[in-house]
């Protein structure tokens, strides 16, 4: 699996928007929660954080972030099984 359908499947899983009164994540969508949504950027209604912006989130906090993206210029095999 690469890192888009990994990406794709944990956004499948979370499904849309939630915020359930005992989740301590507050609004939830696409399994991003307003906190990090607001560290990203996003000053929006969380109910209307698209598909792409969480895709995004994830790219910058999941492959960007811990360099995998750096791994993928040698292996992107290696990088794969990483996330």
């Amino acid at each position: 699996m690469n890192k888009d359908e990994i990406f794709n499947v944990i956004l499948e899983k979370e499904g849309g928007y939630v915020n359930h009164p005992d989740d301590k994540g507050g609004p939830t969508n696409w399994g991003i929660t307003q906190v990090t949504a607001r560290a990203h950027g996003y000053d929006g209604d969380m109910q209307k954080l698209t598909r792409q912006q969480a895709l995004d989130i994830l790219n910058a906090d999941y492959w960007i972030a811990p360099r995998f993206d750096h791994v993928a210029e040698i292996s992107t095999a290696i990088a794969e099984k990483t996330v």
